[in-house]
Formats: C-alpha cells, structure tokens, sequence
C-alpha cells in the first residue's frame, strides 16, 4: 500500500468512528459498532471507545497486505414523507490487524476530504511514474 492510501487511512481512523459497516437510509449515516447507549454519548464514553480502539490497533499492528484502500461511497438518506431523499459521500474502508482482527470504519465527508485524497492518490501515481521513467536515465 503506498503512502497516499495510508495517508487515507490515517485520516478516516483519526476522524472516522468504528461501524458495523451497515448503511442506515433513515439514520442517514453507518452504524455504529460501540453499543453505547444514546445517554452516555453526552458522558465522553463514545470517545473513550475510540480511542481505547485506536491504542488496540496500534498495539497490534495494522496488516497493509489485507487492508483495501479507502473508498468514497455515495449514499442516500431520508429526509421526510414528503420529500425526496438527499445524497451524502461518505470515506468507509475496512482496516485488518497483523492479528487477525478488522474493523470498519466510516467519516461523512461534508469537508470534500474525498476529492483531496483522490488528488493525492493522483499525483503519487505520476510520482511513482516519473520515478519509474527517470530509472531508465541513470
């Protein structure tokens, strides 16, 4: 995996939240994988999973030949009886652990972060490109 897609994903585990990778259309966001009851959200306890996941993963190690690239997914949500259904884009990807764990995680990009990486991804190609070419000079 290039440095483009870690970068990627070091964005989504730094702003994203852990899901069950279920879209809900009426929730208009993935679903949470923290069984933390609506109450607690207020106490700080949905940033202490967080962050108590991020040290599990780091501990254990992340496993960059399972782990896919982050994808930027379009998805539909309610927005009442009467009216047509809005679109959102969404960064999602699927993170694996040298042991043997995964865990999804998703970030509503309404900061056009999709499109910022898509550039990245772009210009480390041409990067890696032009390097390849230059080798033939030397």
């Amino acid at each position: 995996m290039n440095e483009s897609e870690k970068f990627a994903w070091a964005f989504l585990l730094k702003n994203g939240y852990h899901t069950s990778g279920e879209y809900s259309y009426y929730g208009g966001c993935y679903r949470h994988a923290a069984k933390i009851l609506q109450y607690e959200w207020r106490e700080n306890k949905l940033e202490m999973y967080h962050q108590g996941l991020l040290e599990k993963i780091r501990n254990a190690g992340i496993d960059w030949n399972l782990t896919q690239p982050v994808q930027s997914n379009i998805e539909s949500e309610f927005e009442g009886t009467f009216s047509p259904s809005s679109e959102s884009e969404w960064l999602f990807g699927t993170l694996y652990t040298l042991d043997g764990d995964h865990y999804s995680f998703a970030y509503k990009d309404e900061a056009g972060m999709s499109s910022y990486i898509q550039n990245i991804r772009r210009s480390m190609a041409i990067k890696e490109e032009t390097d390849d070419f230059l080798r033939h000079f030397s």
